[in-house]
């Protein structure tokens, strides 16, 4: 995924945003002198206010720093006075100081010089192998490397194999892998792949993916691993299939489809320009400033994460989430505010309505990007997950109903009580659910097996595992029935 760093600001936006400004604060002061002569209604005054708020959100992106200090001075105003019903006092309170905001906004405007927009330079990285199946495996356990290395030599990674935490952090200082495969416990300490991982990143080194594995799976190791910065966290034994499949995804052998982003705000230089910073870092953007329009581009679009502003006309930020959410499609899609709105109240005000997070505009477009990235990246992960379990539901159902067909099945609780059973076991038993349903399985009990025979049967089912062997139970007439166990 690229990066985002001073070329991606589109310079035609900025000059954009350098035209249409004088007509921007034109409308900020003609609507301020509707206020000064008392001539101003309510949607005057809400209009006043989206206006400013929405040119504080893109001043201080666009280099206009001390235009979009005073442009938020005057949001702020507004809000903390549009709680007052009393069109008349609202007024009476806003006159004086929106007069002085308002010609310190003109003064501003007079005085800005354009300048380039800068954002902070990027950390010391080493750059790292273009191949990207290039692995550093820190492992001392000699039974286990040649199986690991093998299993991933199979799957075309190329490994570099240490034993020892100090060769590998030399080899990280000359070339930095696509990835890490990093044990936990070495001569050092029970926590000494963190620390060699945390003492990496603390120092020049931005490292690649980090997967830790260990016997030990404690908090207090997993924690060590999380402060380290690990990516995943595998128990040995090892499960192969999933190591093989994490590594995929990291190292991005898995082509990895362009998060999916739909932006509403009614202001088009916001809309632009955050689409050039997310469009920039790889992702697929879409755009409205119309809210009404959202439902029908939701279906169109089918977005990984939805990003609205606060303060729009006719339908505001957390109304329109509230409107999103009556679909149960979409009650588990992220959805983030983006305002000038600096009231914290007001903020989880609007998350309470259906938001799951809250940007102050200006962002910091790495800040942007980064925010989207991690929701988007737990909204994919999270439908997987639940389509996973669809499936995996609809195989289950299969699978009982064809049981069902052919075999004898009962459910109990550990106490040994019957919960469920089937209709073959009822034909074969001669009780029916009612009868049985609540009774201890004792009820089919035969006398024909001992007390040790019930008891190994019992415990083996207990432990979870699979008893086999052959039971002889008793019908309802008093009737013997063989079941063999296979």
């Amino acid at each position: 995924m690229a990066t985002f760093n001073e070329s991606n600001v589109n310079n035609e936006l900025q000059a954009n945003f350098i035209r249409r400004l004088p007509k921007k604060i034109n409308e900020i002061t003609n609507l301020s002198r509707k206020v000064f002569d008392n001539s101003a209604c309510d949607s005057s005054i809400k209009e006043l206010h989206i206006k400013a708020h929405n040119l504080a959100g893109a001043s201080g992106t666009y280099g206009a720093i001390q235009i979009g200090a005073i442009a938020k001075k005057i949001d702020e105003l507004l809000s903390q006075n549009l709680k007052d019903s009393d069109l008349s006092s609202v007024i009476k309170k806003i006159n004086e100081p929106l007069d002085n905001y308002i010609n310190q906004l003109l003064r501003a405007l007079h005085d800005w010089k354009p300048s380039p927009v800068t954002f902070p330079p990027p950390k010391n990285v080493i750059e790292s192998s273009q191949f990207n199946s290039f692995l550093y495996l820190v492992e001392d356990d000699e039974l286990l490397i040649p199986g690991l290395v093998s299993a991933l030599e199979r799957f075309d990674y190329k490994v570099f194999h240490f034993i020892n935490i100090r060769d590998f952090e030399l080899a990280c200082v000359k070339e930095m892998p696509s990835a890490i495969i990093m044990d936990m416990v070495f001569k050092e300490g029970q926590s000494a792949g963190a620390d060699i991982i945390f003492k990496l990143k603390e120092s020049l080194i931005d490292l690649p993916p980090v997967i830790f594995i260990s016997v030990r799976n404690d908090f207090d190791i997993r924690l060590a691993a999380a402060r380290a910065g690990a990516h995943r966290y595998f128990t040995k034994p090892l499960n192969m299939s999933k190591l093989i499949g994490t590594l995929n995804g990291l190292t991005q052998r898995v082509s990895i489809k362009p998060y999916r982003v739909l932006i509403v705000d009614d202001d088009r230089l916001s809309l632009e320009l955050y689409k050039g910073i997310l469009t920039d870092s790889g992702m697929h953007v879409c755009i409205l400033s119309d809210p009404k329009e959202t439902l029908s581009k939701l279906s169109e679009f089918n977005p990984d994460i939805l990003l609205l502003d606060v303060y729009m006309p006719n339908c505001t930020g957390p109304e329109l989430a509230q409107v999103i959410r009556q679909d149960d499609a979409y009650t588990m899609m992220p959805i983030m505010f983006l305002s000038a709105e600096s009231d914290l109240n007001k903020q989880l005000s609007a998350m309470d309505l259906g938001g799951d997070d809250f940007l102050v505009k200006p962002v910091e477009p790495i800040h942007l990007i980064s925010a989207v990235t991690v929701r988007a990246k737990r909204s994919r992960w999270s439908m997987r997950i639940n389509k996973d379990l669809k499936n995996a539901l609809r195989e289950s159902e299969y699978q009982l109903a064809t049981m069902n067909q052919h075999d004898i099945v009962s459910v109990t609780d550990i106490k040994g009580r019957i919960t469920s059973v089937n209709d073959k076991f009822c034909q074969i038993s001669g009780y029916s659910r009612k009868e049985l349903i609540g009774q201890n399985h004792r009820i089919l009990k035969s006398h024909y097996h001992n007390d040790t025979f019930y008891k190994k049967l019992w415990d083996t089912i207990s432990n979870g595992s699979i008893w086999r062997g052959i039971i002889c139970n008793c019908k309802k007439m008093v009737t013997n029935i063989g079941l063999n166990q296979p």
